[in-house]
């Protein structure tokens, strides 16, 4: 690694998640590591697009928030993980 690393920095871009989200980023750049997001628009399938980031930059730091409780544990979440076919093709 030349200069200063970057991380693609895997999150939910859901409106509830973005304070969250923006706080872990703005630690992360503060270390010194650039973040690139997954939110900037490109003519390519979601999965080609994350794949590309992720080989592109140092590292990968995803960022899991609750998504959903499930119907018989109201106390547990879910969360919503990328299939594993986005990451290997």
């Amino acid at each position: 690694m030349e200069g200063k690393p970057s991380a693609f920095i895997g999150h939910s871009f859901a409106k509830c998640d973005s304070q969250t989200v923006a706080a872990i980023m703005k630690f992360i750049d503060a270390q010194g590591i650039h973040c690139v997001s997954g939110e900037d628009a490109e003519n390519k399938s979601i999965a080609e697009k994350v794949r590309n980031r992720i080989l592109e930059n140092d590292l990968f730091i995803g960022i899991f928030t609750k998504v959903h409780t499930l119907t018989d544990k109201p106390n547990i979440f879910k969360k919503i993980f990328w299939d594993i076919q986005h990451l290997t093709g």
